[in-house]
């Protein structure tokens, strides 16, 4: 009877685990010791144990759900209004005859769209993202060039370490990166490794470099983190931020601008 008990508990906690993992893309073993009432020995064999099934990422400290992005299309669709009046306030930053990286991302993307309608030229532009390389072929003036790499087609994005070892090789002016999530003490974070790598070589090699952030990103935490909040110099986000964001942001030094429907405001950091 107990023995019966104590598997339908067990059985009961890793149903728990998998549902939280769905909600938060990584917890850590305190975390879950915490969250559960557990002792983190057991949250280690559970996790060990979901890890063997295949449910979840056994990780160091903690553990990751699988990953399950969502289909391009549908990631494109969500926060549209927001995703354009983003691109629109990014388009101000940008200057003729500059080198500018593109990151993947679906708001990346829609900053691609806008600079199609943008007189800024000449202007180079490097992107690992097919997507926005495809977008930027419609016009000649522009100078597109791609790295290559293995293809995530999730994504559309160009990974490993052919993209890794091209970005090492240029300069950029300006990188206008993506992100999955932030978090204070996580900083910007992505939902796999090889998306990551890329965005903290080009972060390397970027003068500047501007993270385009919807405001629905500000306090998720993703699988891989890959800069501090403050590795980037500059946010721009949507109408949408919360209050208490603004002044986490400023507290760390960072330039915030804000986009409005159809203009943006900008707030200058501390």
């Amino acid at each position: 009877m107990a023995s019966r008990s104590a598997k339908g508990a067990l059985g009961e906690r890793l149903a728990q685990i998998e549902e939280l993992l769905r909600a938060n893309p990584f917890m850590s073993v305190r975390e879950l010791s915490g969250t559960l009432r557990v002792s983190a020995m057991t949250v280690r064999r559970d996790l060990d144990r979901l890890n063997a099934q295949g449910s979840i990422v056994r990780v160091h400290g903690g553990a990751v759900g699988r990953e399950r992005e969502s289909p391009m299309g549908e990631r494109e669709a969500r926060r549209q209004p927001q995703k354009a009046a983003i691109a629109q306030a990014a388009l101000s930053l940008i200057r003729p005859g500059t080198t500018v990286v593109i990151d993947s991302g679906t708001t990346a993307a829609a900053l691609a769209r806008a600079l199609l309608a943008h007189p800024v030229r000449p202007l180079t532009v490097v992107t690992h993202a097919l997507n926005v390389a495809l977008a930027l072929m419609a016009d000649s003036g522009l100078h597109v060039s791609v790295a290559g790499g293995d293809l995530r087609p999730g994504t559309a994005s160009l990974v490993g370490p052919v993209t890794r070892n091209y970005y090492q090789s240029i300069r950029a002016d300006v990188a206008f990166l993506s992100a999955v999530g932030v978090t204070e003490e996580e900083g910007f974070s992505n939902s796999n490794f090889a998306e990551a790598e890329i965005k903290t070589t080009i972060q390397s090699r970027a003068d500047r470099v501007i993270a385009l952030l919807d405001a629905s990103k500000c306090g998720i935490r993703s699988m891989v983190g890959f800069l501090p909040i403050d590795g980037v110099d500059e946010i721009i986000t949507d109408w949408e931020i919360d209050p208490d964001w603004t002044r986490r942001f400023r507290a760390h030094g960072l330039r915030l601008t804000v986009a409005a429907a159809k203009t943006a405001g900008t707030e200058p950091g501390p």
